[in-house]
């Protein structure tokens, strides 16, 4: 007979130890409301007060703004050349009708959009839904519908006003080489990509911009917010801003090589997010003095390691959403201080007229968490340097005020112009820095500390020596401890969202679809290297391994002109000689490619270059062509919707319908148009074209005078064996091409689409081709071995931070997982 162990009876048997309950098991508590948040704070308003940033006159106004709710802003977007006709559509159907509904219910609603009188050609506008009339009124919860399908097909862009004015002020141009270091979520970044196209619509621009972001999964963000621009210049990396790391490109007629420096940096850095307490009232009741001390340091090393990797004559533009002068003026004061004139701040005065600001201080006060004042570093008690405390907070001295024209930074206030709170300062490198850019012994240490404790060392040679650099780094532990601290409990991490406040983020206002899943983003496998070359060598077992466990994705390689897949789709689709080489790039282990991305030839020049084992690339450029399963033929790949602008131009008419405006509008309506009801033209188009991926075009040079489209459109669609068609395109672009047609929100084929149910996440199931197909071939699924290829509504869905939903909080920053 069995032994019995401890605690096993005849009923029950031994099972092993019991888990312990979880510490926070049934102990959290109900969401709290934001109107039961009472928003006051007097460490906040004593501060402020000492700090002087507003007259006596204007604080009660300052106050009362911040207490409110912050309106709704959304910005058109320009790169697709559909701004003007948007912008008709939004004020004939919606703006005039809104001030109809404020009518209606006899009370205050401001929920009239009006443009923003400062943003260039009225592309950029302001709104204040709130759920309840959402609910109460028809004509607003279809306005809300609106917004939510212009955002998620990229159309619209939705960001907070004060968000949109530091790219505003860099002048990009074309051909420059632009670095988003903290990006996610990514409406700047977007911002950047539309200006850099805005000057050559017709042709791809030779610069491009970098993305990057801390954070793996808000990496994935901005690989939406990308993909929704339809741009091939964009490349998305995962690093510490700080030591972001050095691309090394080879000079010409040389094997040697040198950093690649960027004509244009954007630093929009992690920030203790106070000017987000419109909507963030949370931070109400959490903020005190040193909520931005432990920030300092980092800011600093992100704006130091943006300057270095900055070209001569190139500009970066610092922000933050904060107002707190340590976090602002200080970290742009140590700067210039340490640059020694090689970074000047750059005078933006006359731009953008219309946007009330005030000037950047030139005096400020320090004070410790319980609001003490300290007037000086050398006051400074070791418990408070021990909390981060650092000399670069203090002002700077009289004679350094004055060669800094610290007064040429921008302070935006909720009470100017009913916005968030925000700093701007933009920065112009004059000559070379006088330290060793890229040079860190220590990941932690600023390059002049570094020059400091070097110094110490060859004083001290011998046994002291190692002591004193084991000190200075065990030191800058310490400090660096403080700094991780302050951005888990302050302005980073997906479990602290509800702490933050968000410049990119959402607002008040219930922008959430309510039909969106979050999916997962495939990883696909390394390419064979006897199929492509590699821009970072072969995979090694380790190697992925290795990835894996840091979040690294598997290197782009480079699809070559004699690659036999690429060779098939040129002669399919008869793309001409004038498509640039050596610009598709696969991530696929297999010799069955599945995705084909396009990249333009500035990236491309890049990435050839650069050692990918080094440089975590998690997305370049566009999706171009994409594996139909099930088919082996020479039209089994079919062309991305988001890529079709780009290589349209370089296909000849083989694969491309034109269109008249009748046929064009079915295929929008309905996804499986049937061919008996196309015009004549588009018929036989159709019967003297093979099965496969088809383009559809409207040309508005050939509209007849009842048409109503006034732009030119290009969609895909899938033409089967037995001339069976099936439009490959995502119902937001559907909606969106049918209000550039000039459909009324009323109107039965808009709401027949608003109607229409989410399409399943699935891969849609296909019958075999029979040798007798029926009468009706339209009513026949298309065939198998023709098989399915995914409609653009498959494309990633949004993560739950971009569906602009008020349920979720926002973060500190635009960037707030910025973490060291």
């Amino acid at each position: 007979m069995a032994r019995k162990k401890a605690g096993e009876t005849a009923s029950k048997p031994y099972r092993g130890p019991k888990k312990k309950k979880s510490h926070f098991a049934g102990k959290r508590k109900p969401r709290e409301s934001y109107d039961d948040i009472v928003k006051e704070n007097e460490l906040f308003e004593k501060y402020y007060k000492a700090q002087n940033i507003l007259a006596e006159e204007e604080w009660e106004n300052f106050m009362t703004s911040i207490r409110t709710g912050l309106p709704s802003t959304f910005r058109i977007t320009g790169i697709r050349g559909h701004a003007e006709e948007l912008m008709k559509y939004l004020k004939k159907h919606y703006v005039e009708k809104l001030n109809d509904v404020k009518e209606e219910f006899g009370e205050e609603l401001d929920c009239v959009g009006k443009p923003l009188p400062w943003y260039p050609d009225e592309l950029a506008w302001q709104i204040n839904l709130t759920r309840r009339f959402i609910r109460r009124s028809g004509m607003v919860s279809d306005f809300h519908k609106f917004l939510i399908h212009e955002s998620e097909m990229g159309n619209l862009s939705r960001q907070e006003a004060v968000s949109m004015i530091p790219p505003l002020l860099i002048d990009v141009e074309p051909h420059h080489k632009i670095l988003d270091v903290c990006a996610a979520p990514g409406s700047k970044t977007a911002q950047l990509i539309e200006m850099l196209h805005e000057k050559e619509a017709s042709t791809l621009p030779k610069g491009f911009v970098i993305a990057n972001d801390i954070d793996p999964k808000r990496c994935y963000m901005l690989v939406h917010q990308s993909r929704r621009i339809h741009s091939p210049c964009c490349l998305i990396t995962n690093h510490d801003a700080a030591a972001f790391p050095d691309i090394n490109i080879k000079q010409k007629d040389s094997d040697q090589t040198s950093p690649m420096l960027f004509d244009r940096i954007l630093c929009d850095v992690p920030c203790s997010g106070d000017g987000t307490m419109r909507k963030n009232p949370q931070i109400w009741r959490k903020w005190n003095p040193e909520s931005g001390i432990n920030l300092h340091k980092t800011q600093l090393r992100i704006l130091v390691r943006a300057v270095e990797m900055l070209a001569v004559g190139g500009m970066v533009v610092y922000s933050t959403c904060s107002m707190n002068p340590v976090e602002d003026e200080a970290v742009v004061s140590q700067l210039l201080l340490r640059a020694q004139g090689s970074v000047e701040l750059v005078d933006v005065s006359d731009r953008l007229p219309l946007l009330k600001r005030s000037s950047g201080l030139l005096d400020w006060k320090i004070q410790t968490k319980d609001g003490r004042p300290v007037p000086s570093f050398a006051e400074c008690s070791s418990s408070d340097r021990t909390h981060g405390f650092l000399e670069s907070m203090w002002p700077p001295s009289t004679a350094e005020r004055e060669k800094q024209h610290l007064s040429r930074c921008w302070r935006l206030y909720p009470h100017q112009q009913d916005t968030g709170g925000f700093f701007i300062a933009v920065l112009q490198k004059k000559s070379s820095l006088p330290w060793k850019p890229g040079y860190r012994p220590h990941p932690k240490l600023l390059p002049w500390e570094i020059t400091k404790k070097e110094k110490q060392n060859t004083k001290r040679a011998g046994n002291h020596s190692t002591g004193t650099e084991d000190k200075a780094v065990k030191n800058e532990t310490e400090t660096s401890k403080g700094e991780e601290t302050a951005l888990n409990e302050n302005c980073c991490g997906e479990a602290k969202t509800s702490e933050l406040g968000n410049c990119e983020g959402t607002s008040n206002v219930d922008m959430d679809s309510g039909d969106e899943e979050e999916t997962e983003e495939q990883i696909p496998q390394p390419i064979s290297e006897n199929e492509c070359s590699s821009v970072a060598g072969p995979l090694t077992k380790r190697r992925r391994v290795d990835q894996k466990s840091d979040n690294r994705e598997n290197p782009f390689v480079f699809v070559e002109n004699t690659d036999s897949h690429w060779t098939t789709i040129r002669k399919f689709y008869e793309i001409s000689d004038d498509f640039p080489e050596n610009v598709l790039l696969i991530r696929s282990a297999s010799e069955r490619k599945r995705t084909i991305y396009f990249v333009s030839t500035g990236l491309a020049s890049m990435l050839r270059n650069v050692d990918q084992q080094k440089f975590n690339v998690i997305n370049a450029g566009l999706r171009l062509f994409t594996r139909c399963e099930n088919s082996d033929q020479d039209w089994s790949f079919r062309i991305n919707g988001e890529a079709l602008e780009t290589i349209l131009p370089f296909l000849s008419n083989k694969r491309v319908i034109n269109v008249p405006q009748e046929d064009l509008v079915r295929i929008l309506v309905d996804t499986s148009p049937k061919v008996s009801q196309m015009t004549t033209e588009t018929k036989s188009a159709l019967g003297n074209i093979g099965p496969g991926c088809i383009i559809f075009s409207y040309d508005p040079k050939t509209r007849k005078a009842t048409d109503t489209v006034s732009v030119k459109i290009a969609v895909c669609g899938w033409r089967s064996r037995t001339v069976i068609l099936r439009s490959l395109i995502a119902k937001g672009d559907r909606m969106h091409y049918l209000r550039i047609a000039g459909f009324a929100p009323d109107s039965p084929e808009i709401q027949a689409l608003v109607s229409e149910p989410k399409v399943s996440l699935e891969e849609p199931s296909f019958q075999v081709e029979t040798d007798s197909p029926s009468n009706d071939q339209e009513d026949v699924a298309p065939p198998e071995d023709v098989a399915a290829p995914e409609s653009d509504d498959k494309i990633e869905n949004p993560p739950e931070e971009e569906i602009l939903n008020d349920k979720i909080e926002p973060s500190t920053s635009s960037n707030d997982v910025e973490v060291v």
